[in-house]
């Protein structure tokens, strides 16, 4: 494994005009809500951000394909699908303690969490599951049976059955056919590890152990074919994993890899064929649910305040899971029921709650599973979804709410401030009671600092336009100061609008209100770039570099007012599938 592996090369202010949580930065501030900051197809500006690199066109369309590296691990979830895909639901269950033992992986919000190699905690992990699993298919005669025949489950083990095993089983576990090196390899190496005379179950665990944690298994490996000076063609094996694993999370059902068999994934209508088939499974539809719950944050959806619960009259155990199902219930109406786009998912009144709680916050009555959404024209498309401007603050979060807006939906440069800063921040609203004051004011005194205005012109009027919506994500016309115990302590005015968005670098951007940030949303080339880039960082595992062009025909797709699950299909079916980088 080792030989194979070693062989592949493998303040605030500040934080304003830094990198975009791990991205380089470009110098091109979002452009709202008109066309693409560089014109389509010109040169990018160096360490361009991924979101300008999908909004500029595919400036190289000759090299397409060549970012893409030639190894990639797979995740914990690619290997736990791939290891129930080889050997069945019931044979998983044998390795649960161990599986729990390899680490889990981070949600994949940015690049900061790419993890690029495999950990020693997770290969400590994964020897222990191997083992668990190779011991369990010895020790059942039905299991051999099942994975090798039933020549698999005699005693001795008959020397041609051992070498269909290998033939067989390790063409789905490597996912192609095995060289007839490697199969005699396998076969031979038997020798070296079991003694003379042992019972047919030592076969089976070395050839299963050795399958199981071969490095073809745990990485996905791209030798391709030489094609041209730049980059390098894919075979169709390698090119049926990548759709498998882009879309499924997993390896290739049985109709894929027959088409990789039958050489029938040379084109970029097949691979679109396929895309197309699997988007329909419940797998692929779980799969993109990933995408979603990384990109929106959706772990940061906390529990409303007790003390926000006690004075609305609402009991708020259990409410954050609630807030998280209905947005989730909101985009697979959009993407697989409705299949709406761009403008759909950002306008569209459907709303679900399942929960007279969540209704009332709607302003609707509840809906339940399976019937059509309710209706709520206070609560357009997603930026308006309870669990975006819900929090677990006793007031409400105005720069959350800001910053959510500009880091996600517009890939705009909003890093974390250091503690130092939010230490000084705090100290200019020392000794002031925060009930006294308008949340907005308390707000703008806290930020007032002129560092922390660098960032906070943008994030504090973008809050300020959610002030309309209260701690839980209702409606409101008045602010309600609390107490710790939830008593309002006093009330104050909302802020009024106008406001003045510094969006766009030729001019500020005057809102009403938070609906109509929405309609900005809309039209705005960066935000769906944005949307472009993120969902790339999701197919592919890594950030967009300027020789990508997948992203710049997902933003095209979106641009156009085709569909979101046309748009989630053309992050995987482009003619950059067919390609990687060489050596």
């Amino acid at each position: 494994m080792l030989s194979k592996l070693c062989a592949v090369p493998l303040v605030l202010c500040a934080a304003c005009t830094g990198y975009v949580e791990g991205e380089a930065p470009n110098g091109l501030s979002p452009t709202l809500p008109g066309g693409a900051a560089t014109p389509n197809g010109a040169a990018l500006a160096p360490n361009a951000t991924p979101a300008a690199i999908a909004r500029s066109g595919c400036s190289m369309p000759d090299g397409r394909g060549s970012a893409r590296e030639s190894l990639r691990r797979l995740t914990k979830g690619e290997l736990v699908a791939s290891l129930g895909d080889l050997l069945g639901a019931e044979l998983l269950v044998q390795a649960t303690a161990a599986l729990a033992q390899i680490p889990e992986e981070p949600v994949l919000r940015t690049s900061k969490d790419l993890q690029p190699l495999h950990s020693q905690p997770f290969f400590d992990g994964y020897q222990a599951v191997v083992d668990a699993l190779a011991s369990a298919v010895a020790a059942s005669p039905e299991a051999r049976s099942r994975l090798g025949g039933a020549c698999f489950a005699q005693d001795p083990l008959p020397a041609d059955c051992a070498a269909s095993f290998v033939q067989n089983f390790g063409r789905r576990a490597y996912r192609r056919p095995l060289s007839e090196a490697e199969r005699t390899a396998l076969v031979g190496s038997q020798s070296a590890f079991v003694r003379p005379g042992a019972p047919a179950s030592d076969q089976v665990y070395g050839l299963m152990s050795q399958l199981l944690q071969a490095p073809e298994m745990l990485f996905h490996f791209e030798d391709g074919v030489a094609d041209a000076p730049s980059r390098i063609r894919l075979t169709d094996y390698e090119v049926a994993s990548r759709v498998a694993y882009s879309v499924l999370g997993g390896p290739p059902d049985v109709e894929l890899a027959a088409a990789a068999d039958a050489r029938q994934l040379t084109t970029l209508a097949a691979v679109k064929a396929q895309v197309t088939r699997l988007l329909q499974t419940p797998r692929a539809q779980e799969r993109f649910g990933e995408f979603f719950y990384g990109w929106l944050n959706m772990s940061d959806i906390s529990r409303p305040s007790l003390a926000v619960g006690t004075w609305a009259g609402i009991d708020v155990t259990g409410m954050d899971q609630e807030l998280r199902t209905e947005l989730q219930d909101y985009l697979r109406y959009q993407v697989w029921e409705k299949s709406g786009d761009f403008r759909s998912l950002m306008t569209d009144t459907a709303v679900f709650p399942r929960s007279p709680r969540l209704a009332a916050v709607y302003g609707v009555s509840p809906v339940a599973v399976g019937t059509p959404p309710a209706q709520s024209s206070s609560h357009p498309g997603l930026l308006l979804r309870a669990g975006m401007i819900a929090t677990s603050s006793i007031r409400t979060s105005i720069i959350r709410r800001g910053v959510f807006v500009l880091r996600r939906l517009l890939c705009d440069p909003i890093e974390t401030p250091p503690t130092e800063i939010i230490n000084m921040r705090e100290e200019q609203v020392k000794g002031i009671d925060p009930t006294s004051l308008p949340n907005y004011e308390f707000v703008r005194r806290e930020t007032s600092a002129a560092t922390c205005m660098t960032c906070h012109q943008k994030i504090n009027p973008v809050g300020y336009v959610f002030e309309s919506f209260d701690q839980l994500g209702r409606v409101r016309s008045t602010e309600a100061a609390l107490d710790a115990a939830g008593n309002v302590a006093a009330e104050h005015a909302l802020p009024e609008g106008p406001f003045s968005l510094p969006l766009d670098p030729n001019a500020p951007i005057s809102l009403p209100d938070a609906k109509a940030l929405t309609e900005v949303l809309v039209s705005s080339d960066q935000a769906r770039a944005c949307l472009a880039a993120n969902l790339l960082l999701h197919v592919e595992r890594r950030q967009l570099e300027d020789s990508d062009c997948g992203g710049a025909d997902v933003f095209e797709r979106l641009k156009s007012g085709d569909s979101l699950a046309n748009a989630l299909a053309a992050a995987v079916a482009n003619e950059d599938i067919f390609w990687r980088r060489p050596q």
